[in-house]
C-alpha cells in the first residue's frame, strides 16, 4: 500500500467514523474510583489512560523530595511531567478539557458552567 493509498484509506475510515457520531452525544469513559486509571504497556514502553478522564491531586511536595513542586498523584502514586505527557501524547488528535476542583470533589462527575470569569 502506498503513503497515498494509505493517506486516502484514513481519510475515508474518519469520514465514516465522524457519520457514525452525528446525532449520538460523546461519553466520555471515567474509570470507577479505587480502579487504576493508569496502565503500563510493557511492549510499548509507555504508560496509557484506561479512560478517557484521568483524576489527579495536585501536590506541592518539598524540594528535599527529590520531585519538581507541583506535582500530580493519580491513583496515590507521584506521576512525572515525563509519563504525564505521555499519557496525553498516547490522545495525540484528541481534545483536552482540564478542570480544576476541589480534592473531595475529585470522585464526582463536575458540573461545568461556560462563563467568562469577569463576567461572572
Amino acid at each position: 500500500m502506498s503513503a497515498d493509498d494509505l493517506e486516502r484509506w484514513f481519510a475515508d475510515v474518519a469520514r465514516a467514523d465522524e457519520g457514525t457520531r452525528v446525532g449520538h452525544a460523546y461519553v466520555a469513559v471515567e474509570v470507577p474510583p479505587g480502579r487504576p486509571q493508569l496502565a503500563w504497556f510493557e511492549r510499548d514502553d509507555r504508560v496509557e489512560a484506561r479512560g478517557d478522564v484521568v483524576r489527579a491531586e495536585i501536590l506541592d511536595l518539598p524540594p528535599e523530595r527529590g520531585h519538581p513542586s507541583p506535582v500530580l498523584a493519580i491513583d496515590g502514586d507521584v506521576v512525572s511531567w515525563a509519563d504525564l505527557g505521555e499519557v496525553v501524547a498516547t490522545r495525540a488528535g484528541s481534545g483536552l478539557r482540564l478542570a480544576f476542583v476541589p480534592v473531595v470533589e475529585l470522585d464526582v462527575a463536575s458540573v461545568i458552567a461556560v462563563v467568562d470569569p469577569d463576567d461572572a
